[in-house]
C-alpha cells in the first residue's frame, strides 16, 4: 500500500522472522535499508537475517553501520559481539577442518 515507506517492510521482515522465514525477511529488510540507510532496526533485522542463514560476516557488517547510526544501541552492540564470536568458531572450525583435526 506505501511502497516508499522503510518502517512498513522492515515490520515485514519482523514478522517474517518470527515465522523463521528469513530469506523472504531479509529481502525486506534489505529494501527497508534501501529506502532508508538511517533505519536502524532495518540494519539489525538485515543482520539477524544473514546470521540466522550462516553468513556471519554480512551480519557482522549489517551491525555495524546499526552502530554506526547510533553507537549506543545495546542491542547492536550485543549483536554484534554475538556475530563476531560466530565468526571466530568458524575460523577455529576452518583450521581444525585444514588439519583434519576432527
Amino acid at each position: 500500500m506505501c511502497p516508499k515507506n522503510a518502517s512498513y517492510y522492515g515490520n515485514r521482515a519482523a514478522t517474517l522472522m518470527m515465522l523463521g522465514r528469513f530469506r523472504e525477511a531479509l529481502g525486506d529488510a534489505q529494501q527497508s535499508v534501501r529506502l532508508d540507510d538511517s533505519f536502524v532496526r532495518g540494519h539489525l533485522r538485515e543482520g539477524k537475517c544473514h546470521l540466522s542463514l550462516g553468513n556471519a560476516m554480512a551480519a557482522c557488517r549489517s551491525f555495524q553501520r546499526a552502530l554506526e547510526l547510533d553507537h549506543k544501541n545495546a542491542q547492536a552492540q550485543q549483536e554484534f559481539k554475538n556475530a563476531n564470536a560466530v565468526m571466530e568458531y568458524e575460523k577455529i572450525a576452518e583450521t581444525d577442518f585444514e588439519k583434519r583435526d576432527f
